[in-house]
Parts: C-alpha cells; structure tokens; sequence
C-alpha cells in the first residue's frame, strides 16, 4: 500500500543584477566604491547565468536567462528547480511470513460437535448455597441452566429466560438465545452490546469456562446512561446442542459497588448445570 502519494513543487526563484553602466548615465561614480561594485555586479550575474544552465542540464529545471525586464537593459537570471519527493512503499500486512499469530481468546475451548443423548445432563457442578432456579425457553433445541439464588433475590420467566430483582436497587438478567457466531465472536459482540448501553464504560474480562464450554467472566461500570452509573459483573457460556450453538449470559447489575452486590454475585454467577433437550 502506497503511503504517501507522489508530490512535484515547483519553486520559482528570481535574482536580479542591476546594471551600474548605462542604465543612469548621470550619475557619476565613487572611486574605489562603483567600480568594484560593477565588478561584483558583473561576477555575480555570470554565477547565476553558470547555475541557471548547470540547473538544466541537471534534471528537470529550466534555465531562461533571456528573460529579462522587458528590454531595460538590466540583465536577469531566472532559476527553475524542481523537487520531487516520494515516500517508501509500506510493508504489506497482508503478507503471511509477517503477520503475527493470532492470540486465542480467553476462555474459549474446543467445541466438541458429538451427538449428546436426549435430555443429556452434561454438566452438574456443585453450586453454592440458594435457592436452585431452573432457567429455560420456549426454543426446543435451547440448553436448559439452573441459576442460585441468594437470599433476597427473586426470579420471574420472561421469554429470553428470566429477569431477576435483588435488594439495594440490584438486578439482573438470564438470557438463553440462538448464536451464528463462534464463541470468540459472540464473546465480543456481548462486550461491545454492553459497552454501548452508555457513553462511559469500562469492562475486564476473564476466563471463566463452564465444564468444559467456552466461558467468560465481564466484569466493570458504565455511565452517562439512562440508568446512570451502574456496576455490572457478568458470566457468558457457549453451548453446543446437537443442532445449534447458544449464548447462555448471566447478568447482574448494581448502581454502584454495594455489599448486597458483593455478596450476591458470587452466588448467581457460579458454575451452573447445564442440560441438553
């Protein structure tokens, strides 16, 4: 790729040598003082003369030492240069032998796309203390997850999964939907969807995958938004079922870091079961 473009600038200068001799005939000369500057007047138009015709034999400049100042008498030389300048042509990107590895993503794994039994309970970690949640959708080849509760959180069924309510103004959100993107990609979409419910954020991510399946833990604040500043943390699984892949995030909020938020998370962003229809 072509960096810079090809520039051409045409620099015009013009030296003018007036003629002490001829051009005022009345004035007389100082001694010592005229004659050495006609000397001098004389030497410097034939230097410029010499370097106006050495300027184009050169290259691209052209010397006019005829152009005068419309026939006064006073002889003029006109020097012509040209500068030509071109940047180097960038290494390519593109090129294989140069291009660096791609780092992989944090917590994603292989996906295993082996057929899984009907009603298939793949991953049974122990959870922590709550109230056992089971979460799933109305989509048939969807995973089923079952969420813990801690005490003084509640849970209502929405079609995406459930929406959860805690005290202190905390809350969250389970979300069980159908993916086309790899886990890399629906990581990063995930991330940049949250970053843009407000103007301020500021997001971490770390690994963190599930018996197996590719996970991440988000976690950090947004601001400017409706809601205003709020404090999130976030768990993300991708999940193979026998026909699909699927976006298991586990959402929690708080506006601002409070000890409800602290204690809570922990509990409902731990290992969860996972079930395939």
């Amino acid at each position: 790729m072509l960096v810079g473009a090809h520039r051409r600038r045409r620099a015009r200068r013009i030296l003018t040598v007036a003629d002490p001799v001829g051009e005022y005939p009345d004035r007389r000369p100082i001694r010592g003082h005229n004659e050495a500057m006609t000397r001098l007047g004389i030497a410097a138009a034939m230097i410029a003369t010499a370097m106006a015709s050495a300027c184009a034999e050169a290259g691209d400049g052209r010397a006019a030492a005829d152009e005068g100042d419309g026939g006064t008498g006073t002889p003029t030389a006109v020097i012509e240069t040209v500068e030509d300048r071109q940047t180097a042509q960038a290494p390519s990107t593109s090129d294989p032998a140069s291009a660096e590895p791609a780092l992989p993503a944090m917590g994603v794994t292989p996906t295993l796309r082996e057929a899984i039994p009907a009603n298939a309970l793949v991953c049974a970690p122990t959870q922590p203390h709550g109230a056992a949640t089971p979460v799933q959708v109305s989509d048939p080849a969807a995973p089923r997850i079952v969420v813990a509760l801690p005490a003084g959180w509640n849970a209502t069924p929405h079609p995406a999964g459930a929406t959860l309510t805690g005290p202190d103004g905390s809350s969250g959100v389970v979300e069980i939907t159908h993916t086309d993107l790899d886990p890399t990609a629906a990581f990063e979409k995930y991330a940049d969807d949250i970053a843009a419910l407000a103007p301020i954020s500021s997001i971490s991510v770390l690994p963190d995958e599930n018996c197996g399946y590719s996970g991440q833990r988000l976690m950090g604040i947004v601001s400017g938004g409706p809601q205003g500043s709020q404090t999130f943390e976030d768990r993300v699984a991708h999940v193979w079922t026998n026909t699909k892949d699927y976006l298991v995030a586990i959402h929690v909020g708080a506006p601002g870091k409070t000890p409800s938020f602290d204690v809570a998370t922990p509990v409902l962003l731990a290992d969860f079961p996972i079930t395939i229809p």
